[in-house]
């Protein structure tokens, strides 16, 4: 079956042999999410529901292949914990490309922006984890055009060609803290609607 992390983790590999186009055209969207294995438009077509500030806390959807002529929805939804904490009231202390401050478990997944700046609570970057098991506020510095909140796949932008890397790179696949809903990602401003953004070589 179909998850959004395998996804990503395909995508970092397409991004590290130079695959810099993006991928899940979202052009389709429904307005809710679908019920699974009914038909859908496009193959690969890619779409997010929700408002959770933890992106792999949204309900995802893909047009995928099925052993019958025409491809159907995967719905997948993570089974997140309940939400138990909002986005720190002021920015983390955390600098791209230098020290970052620490998170704490109830904040995994959160992506918070402050001042053209996004922060994701996670254990690693990419295949990378600093040391012993600890949660850290990655950043990445975003345009000043992108949204403070992550957009939904498939919803309408303005800016075409505006890339928003909401720390693309975090992620949590430690054992035995097995969060794999703890992940950022980024999105790109294609044909008049967000779509799923690769071309990043994370660590």
């Amino acid at each position: 079956m179909w998850t959004i992390r395998p996804a990503l983790s395909m995508m970092m590999t397409m991004a590290s042999i130079g695959c810099t186009s993006p991928i899940s055209p979202t052009e389709g969207c429904p307005s809710s999410p679908p019920a699974a294995s009914t038909s859908c438009p496009k193959l690969d077509l890619t779409c997010t529901w929700g408002s959770d500030p933890r992106v792999g806390c949204l309900t995802f959807a893909r047009c995928s292949p099925t052993s019958a002529a025409a491809p159907a929805w995967v719905v997948k939804n993570y089974g997140c914990p309940p939400l138990q904490t909002s986005c720190p009231t002021t920015a983390p202390s955390s600098k791209p490309g230098g020290d970052l401050a620490p998170c704490v478990r109830a904040e995994l997944g959160l992506t918070c922006v402050y001042s053209g700046s996004a922060y994701t609570c996670a254990a690693c970057q990419g295949t990378l984890c600093p040391g012993p098991l600890a949660y850290r506020w990655y950043v990445t510095v975003l345009d000043p055009k992108c949204p403070s909140l992550v957009p939904n796949f498939g919803s309408q932008c303005e800016s075409e060609g505006l890339v928003c890397d909401y720390n693309f790179c975090a992620s949590d696949t430690v054992v035995p803290d097995n969060a794999t809903w703890a992940f950022g990602v980024a999105v790109i401003c294609q044909g008049g609607i967000w779509q799923l953004r690769t071309g990043f070589a994370c660590p």
